[in-house]
């Protein structure tokens, strides 16, 4: 795994968490810091988070890849832990539009000027998610009910949708067979995106399309290229090395699998990426948004990436007064994110829901 972090780190912060998120310059890695009470609560739901993992290998839920804790001396001895995980937006497709839904209203509106639109905003556009490959609304629908249940029954709330939205510059008419790939996302399948797709890049780019002069505009592109010179040559002149450090952990790997096997028990569910994504059969995992032409083939306007994100909040002691204090105040349970998590999870499948025809 390749986190490209190195000669370019992509950094943004949530204000209100007090936590910092690093992206690798590719876009297909995401470094998050995380509370002593995340990374515990984390560890005791691991061994059901996998066995969901493996169950429902086209899941929404945030694709953990490793936890670490660091310890700084010159710090007294402060320890930091932090994840890496997988990116909702791992694609070379330029991200028009974000979203972030949790199924509630009370301060869900973005303030002007702010990348990432919540609830309320994508009511106020009257935006309507449009499936065009058959069947692809219901196992999108039944897979998010299924990945609310099962945080639910952890104890989870207050996590949300991360939606994205690509606006196809021409319609694309695809094959409507489950067999069907989509050749522009395959193209590089396999290979280390070349373009970053990350807040900076795109804040970046807003900027420099929307607000500044020339100058402006071009100083922002003229940066982003120099990014994607550095990060291509050093992938090219690091690329036999990985090869060789690849091919060498395989090698291990092949030798000690059948001695491993022995030790497992029978019932240890196993990771399974070949199933058939009933979804979407983009190699970047896109959901294409259009509609179905007479002759069978699809027109595709947009298409959608999405995940779960913020599954390590437990409605513990401190959630359940904020439930108390907001509902003292006059306000519905239908209007504040912080409820118990059940009935956080069926509003959120069925806001969801509503927005998606």
């Amino acid at each position: 795994m390749s986190l490209n972090i190195i000669c370019v780190p992509e950094f943004a912060s949530n204000a209100r968490s007090g936590q910092f998120f690093f992206y690798s310059h590719d876009g297909r890695y995401m470094i998050k810091t995380l509370t002593y009470t995340e990374s515990k609560f984390l560890r005791e739901i691991l061994p059901y988070y996998y066995r969901h993992l493996s169950r429902y290998p086209h899941t929404f839920l945030t694709h953990f890849y490793g936890m670490y804790r660091v310890c700084m001396p010159h710090l007294n001895n402060k320890r930091l832990h932090f994840i890496i995980m997988k990116s909702v937006f791992s694609t070379e497709k330029k991200i028009d539009r974000v979203w972030d839904l949790k199924g509630s209203r009370l301060g869900r509106k973005s303030n002007p000027g702010d990348s990432v639109a919540k609830d309320l905003d994508i009511l106020e556009e009257g935006r309507r998610l449009k499936f065009a490959r058959p069947g692809a609304k219901d196992a999108f629908l039944e897979q998010l009910r299924v990945d609310a249940t099962f945080l639910a029954r952890l104890g989870i709330m207050d996590y949300s949708l991360l939606l994205g939205m690509h606006s196809c510059k021409e319609n694309i008419d695809l094959p409507s067979t489950d067999s069907a790939t989509n050749q522009d996302a395959d193209k590089n399948d396999g290979e280390e995106p070349c373009r970053s797709n990350t807040p900076f890049r795109r804040d970046v780019l807003k900027r420099a399309v929307t607000g500044g002069t020339a100058t402006t505009a071009n100083d922002g592109f003229q940066a982003l290229e120099d990014l994607d010179q550095k990060i291509a040559f050093k992938s090219k002149t690091t690329s036999q090395s990985e090869t060789k450090v690849k091919k060498m952990l395989l090698d291990q790997t092949t030798l000690t699998s059948s001695s491993l096997s022995n030790g497992l028990s029978s019932e240890t569910p196993q990771l399974n990426s070949s199933v058939v994504n009933p979804i979407t059969s983009r190699a970047d995992e896109g959901i294409e948004g259009g509609v179905q032409l007479a002759d069978g083939t699809l027109s595709v306007k947009e298409i959608y990436y999405c995940g779960i994100i913020d599954i390590l909040q437990y409605y513990n002691a401190r959630k359940i007064g904020e439930t108390v204090i907001k509902q003292a105040a006059g306000n519905s349970t239908d209007d504040i994110s912080c409820v118990d998590p059940e009935s956080y999870g069926k509003r959120f499948v069925k806001f969801i829901s509503n927005v998606v025809d």
